[in-house]
């Protein structure tokens, strides 16, 4: 944003706030949201199931900015060369990517921020079938675990901290044989 790539920025924080994939989110236009219901209308990719995105607290910011600078013809991601198409992804692609060298970050890549989203539906204790739902996937649990299963170290570590050891000093035959 600070390099005025405010349409870039917009939709890379919506695509991490929503976990759609890059095809599923350019299209969409604003008839499309529903921030009263709390939903995002979207025809999925690949087969997908569930079609909608719920809007976040994060999310519901980032569309009301949006709207803000709303396209007339009606896109959430108007193209810049002509406003009465959605933008393309290769040129967003390529986007992203000078502004992570620009900026010195390690490439994020559209699906990068889908897996930025499953992991923060992780760490916010959803099951990994709830997971697949919500991004739209018919594979299931089984996508999440395998394509998607990264936490965070922060995360891990917080929640090693939650292990309770069930051995205490008293009324605990095993702790009194191991102790003496």
């Amino acid at each position: 944003r600070g390099r005025n790539e405010t349409a870039i920025a917009d939709l890379v924080a919506f695509l991490a706030a929503s976990g759609l994939r890059i095809g599923e989110a350019l299209p969409l236009t604003w008839d499309a949201v529903n921030i009263g219901e709390g939903l995002v209308n979207v025809k999925r990719e690949k087969r997908g199931v569930n079609p909608w995105v719920a809007i976040t607290p994060e999310l519901e910011n980032q569309l009301r900015d949006m709207q803000t600078r709303r396209s007339e013809t009606g896109w959430l991601f108007p193209s810049p060369l002509d406003a009465t198409k959605h933008r393309e992804r290769r040129p967003v692609n390529r986007r992203i990517r000078a502004a992570c060298n620009e900026l010195g970050l390690p490439l994020v890549t559209p699906h990068g921020l889908r897996s930025y989203y499953v992991t923060q539906c992780r760490q916010s204790g959803l099951t990994d079938s709830e997971i697949a739902m919500l991004i739209g996937d018919k594979t299931g649990a089984a996508i999440i675990a395998h394509t998607y299963g990264d936490l965070r170290d922060d995360h891990l570590l917080a929640q090693a901290r939650r292990v309770r050891h069930a051995i205490t000093p008293t009324g605990n035959a095993l702790y009194q044989r191991l102790t003496n």
